[in-house]
């Protein structure tokens, strides 16, 4: 779980269907970053972390920490 992306979120008083329309993807695809099981590809990323005045560095720690292999294909 990406708790400083929610947490990030939440304190700009966002839904997930408000950053999904401001950065171009769908609710559900928020969801399913937020909750770890989807990896946003760089420009969503950069999207996402511009809107939550937030480091896109934090993806990529995830990323590391969790081992997941769609982050380094």
């Amino acid at each position: 779980m990406r708790n400083w992306m929610i947490a990030a979120r939440e304190k700009k008083g966002l839904s997930r269907e408000q950053l999904a329309v401001m950065v171009g993807s769908t609710r559900s695809h928020i969801y399913k970053i937020e909750m770890g099981l989807r990896t946003p590809r760089l420009d969503l990323a950069s999207k996402i972390c511009e809107e939550l005045d937030e480091d896109a560095g934090n993806f990529m720690r995830d990323c590391v920490r969790n081992g997941h292999k769609q982050c380094t294909a």
